[in-house]
């Protein structure tokens, strides 16, 4: 069994592995500075986690303010800027629950939307967006030249 709750700063190293399974590109000492600054600021970078029975971290979902967001009709809008679940842990729920956690959460806040996005070639989360009620709005590549 697990639960989904907000973060705890003692949980900040078993997050900070996590963060770096999802964005494995991603320089590691930058995610650990990223971590220090969004545990220091839970009502403005909320941090959702999902423990296991034995309190281990075994998911979390990351979530920032947008002043601006395509097909979104207020500002600032929640936004899930990262949704991470351990592999034996997937298909049992656990993304779902977070990502209801934090829309509760945005509702409790007056908030009247939220927002995410996702890569093209990830069709597990298109469609676990499209489960939850996401509606796509846009569609975009983005271009760069070297000059």
């Amino acid at each position: 069994m697990w639960q989904i709750d907000k973060i705890q700063p003692e949980e900040r190293q078993q997050w900070l592995i996590m963060r770096h399974q999802l964005w494995p590109d991603s320089d590691f000492t930058e995610l650990q500075q990223e971590t220090e600054e969004i545990i220091k600021q839970p009502d403005i970078l909320p941090v959702f986690v999902a423990r296991n029975s034995e309190k281990e971290l075994i998911g979390f979902l990351e979530a920032a303010f947008r002043d601006y967001v395509d097909g979104c009709n207020s500002t600032p809008v929640p936004y899930i800027e990262g949704l991470y679940v351990k592999p034996e842990y997937r298909n049992q729920g656990i993304a779902k629950a977070l990502i209801q956690t934090m829309e509760n959460w945005a509702k409790q806040q007056g908030y009247t939307e939220i927002a995410s996005d996702t890569t093209l070639e990830n069709i597990i989360s298109q469609t676990l967006h499209q489960q939850l009620g996401f509606e796509a709005v846009e569609r975009i590549i983005i271009w760069r030249k070297s000059i």
